[in-house]
């Protein structure tokens, strides 16, 4: 997959793979079929709260249908996975200012 094809792409794989509790869930060979990811296997990979959390905020990010809560997101990530979602999502806001 090229994670750089546009801004989805980059603040997504940046989510999957920077975020302490989702990067070592993710694993590119097992949840990326073709352009796509196999949201349902990643999910049922992830077992703690901000696991599966976070998988919903990258898929929101990926395609707008994660739901993930930002009130359940700003209680539960720890500083490490929260600064890899802000990063992500600074990444995924600057398709505006391109």
């Amino acid at each position: 997959m090229n994670w750089n094809l546009d801004f989805e792409h980059r603040s997504t794989h940046h989510l999957l793979t920077r975020a302490p509790a989702l990067a070592r869930k993710f694993d590119e060979r097992a949840h990326v079929i073709g352009e796509g990811i196999d949201w349902t296997a990643l999910e049922d990979a992830c077992f703690s709260d901000a696991e599966r959390l976070l998988a919903r905020a990258a898929r929101d990010l990926w395609n707008r249908t994660g739901q993930a809560p930002l009130g359940e997101l700003l209680s539960t990530l720890d500083e490490d996975n929260f600064q890899a979602l802000m990063t992500a999502m600074r990444l995924w806001r600057e398709r505006s200012t391109r």
